[in-house]
């Protein structure tokens, strides 16, 4: 047999044993009407109960039933040994076997609210919902003491949507127990459901007047109020609130938002301001407000239309609370993530590693870090802080990925294969983050010239990700430095160019290997598209040179060699393009 909820039944059994078993004790009045049970029988059936009830704590339910069984032949009056079968059987899930125990339970004896639990337990298990109210009904109506079963009563009836029924057992149960929170918030949620908006309302106004001092009363009508489109209640009802709890932030920042979605923008910014003057308003309500504006002053900057005034304001007022709590780091990270908003990464980095000083604990402050010094090419100082957050936080790929991808720009090779293979197995379940660890594994392993290994790790991510942008741009360009695969190479090359046709970087690298394809003509239109796009590199011209060179071009090539070399000195191998105005295989 297998049983579930074996807490409860041994609470429900602990219960029963301390009440008295009148079955062994006395006859009740029916057992006048059946024939007299000897006192011998009456001891041999406790000794049998008391050894069920052993064998029911030791979880041996088969010996516990058989004694129950026999037990209840001589005394088939006990209502405790009908409940201890039916428990058993209810366990068991041989709920039709169970319910006539449970009932006989009742019958017996009519004042123990556990036979009456039981009984509606087996009922809504074979959702016999209608059976199940009753026995709530009748249990409630006789035994006192079981007022707080109205809820389960009224939760039979929902689930029947038996609303009235609902209200009306909320309503009794409100009577006994008084006005409460619980009860006032389901029987709002019923009148919201059933569209009895003013029952509703007048629920919570209950509660606003019975608990004045709970201002979270009126936060929450407010909230009904403007999802039903009483947005001018609701801003009353919120400004009568802070007349009363000047110091709510909650309530504040709501009464922003309405004045927001009103449109009264002043008002809004108004209401701001007295959160942020407000030094009795704790700082996290500062820090949410801050983090809504950073990111619509973000969303602004997106799409070409920056606020300067309010992103002025927003610094300043982000700066007072920085100097009103120099003890906080959350403070320090929400300055962090303005600042970066607003394309100031020094200065945001600056406050990010000031909030790790005061707790490394916030995952993305750490990754915010690792982001901006891969931004501003800070390669080194990206390893070392990784290194400080693996220390925290050992299993987040994403770490692993920032180190790998530093060392490939650094050209360590070796390290970043590493780095980068041991975060990809803890990536086992993330077959997109596995793809984008492939395709720098594949980066890597061509840089340490084990060109399988490279293949292969690229093949794997274009498997996971066929449409990747930069593992076709990067696997194509370095098989044509290898001069290997060409037409493979040129396949994806086109591919990338034709997904991303404005891309200066990608519609080089198509020039390029068209250029080691020998398709010079076709070459150059594409570099040319490069130059046209501006602000082209000094790779771009070095290459564009190539190309004019052996379309025979060779004035025009030294041209665009020389304005390689403008670009970037370090360029050594174009010294001598220039001076002997040839490629030099």
């Amino acid at each position: 047999m297998k049983f579930r909820s074996k807490g409860l039944y041994l609470l429900m059994m602990i219960c029963l044993i301390s009440i008295s078993q009148d079955s062994f004790a006395q006859k009740n009045k029916r057992e006048k009407k059946q024939r007299p049970i000897s006192e011998k029988a009456l001891l041999e059936a406790e000794y049998l109960f008391t050894e069920g009830q052993k064998y029911f704590m030791l979880e041996d339910y088969a010996k516990a039933l058989v004694l129950f069984d026999k037990c209840l032949e001589l005394n088939p009056q006990s209502a405790t040994t009908h409940f201890k079968i039916a428990e058993i059987q209810s366990n068991s899930e041989d709920l039709k076997t169970a319910l006539p125990y449970a009932l006989k339970a009742i019958e017996l004896d009519g004042d123990n609210k556990y036979y009456y639990l039981l009984a509606a337990n087996i009922y809504n298990r074979e959702a016999k919902y209608a059976d199940a109210a009753a026995i709530y009904e009748t249990m409630i109506g006789k035994i006192e003491g079981t007022e707080n079963y109205y809820f389960d009563l009224a939760a039979i009836y929902l689930f029947q949507n038996r609303y009235d029924d609902a209200l009306s057992a909320y309503d009794r149960a409100e009577e006994v127990l008084g006005i409460s929170e619980d009860i006032s918030y389901q029987k709002q949620q019923i009148y919201l459901q059933t569209n009895q908006l003013n029952k509703a309302i007048a629920e919570i106004e209950k509660l606003i007047e019975r608990f004045p001092e709970h201002p979270h009363y009126a936060i929450s009508l407010a909230n009904v109020l403007s999802a039903n489109g009483q947005e001018t209640k609701a801003i009353d009802l919120l400004s009568k609130l802070l007349s009363i709890h000047p110091n709510n932030g909650q309530a504040l920042l709501m009464l922003a938002e309405l004045h927001k979605k009103s449109g009264d923008i002043n008002a809004y910014q108004d209401t701001i301001d007295k959160v942020y003057e407000n030094a009795n308003i704790e700082p996290k309500i500062k820090i949410q407000l801050i983090a809504e504006n950073t990111y619509a002053l973000a969303q602004a900057r997106a799409n070409g239309n920056p606020n300067l005034t309010l992103e002025n304001k927003i610094l300043d007022q982000t700066q007072a609370l920085v100097n009103s709590y120099p003890e906080n780091a959350h403070v320090f990270g929400v300055h962090g993530d303005l600042l970066y908003a607003l394309d100031r990464k020094e200065d945001a980095l600056k406050e990010y590693i000031r909030s790790l000083k005061l707790d490394d604990s916030n995952f993305q402050v750490w990754q915010n870090i690792l982001q901006i010094e891969s931004d501003m090419s800070d390669h080194q100082s990206l390893i070392d802080h990784a290194e400080q957050a693996l220390e925290i936080f050992p299993n987040q790929a994403v770490i692993y990925m920032y180190v790998g991808l530093a060392h490939l720009q650094l050209e360590n090779y070796d390290a970043a294969a590493s780095t980068l293979e041991h975060g990809k197995k803890l990536s086992v379940q993330n077959q997109s983050q596995i793809a984008i660890f492939s395709s720098l594994l594949g980066s890597a392993y061509n840089g340490s010239k084990d060109y399988p290994k490279s293949d292969n790790a690229y093949q794997e991510a274009l498997d996971i990700n066929p449409q990747d942008h930069q593992t076709l741009n990067n696997y194509s360009y370095f098989l044509s430095l290898r001069q290997e695969n060409l037409e493979v190479a040129e396949q994806m090359a086109k591919k990338v160019v034709t997904m991303s046709p404005n891309n200066p970087t990608y519609l080089d690298t198509y020039a390029w290997v068209l250029y080691m394809r020998k398709k010079y003509k076709e070459a150059k239109v594409q570099i040319e598209k490069v130059i046209a796009l501006g602000e082209p590199v000094a790779e771009n011209f070095d290459h564009y040179g190539d190309i004019l060179y052996r379309l025979g071009e060779i004035d025009e090539a030294v041209t665009q060699w020389n304005k390689a070399k403008e670009l970037d000195k370090s360029i050594d191998h174009i010294d001598k393009k220039i001076e002997t105005r040839s490629i030099h295989e």
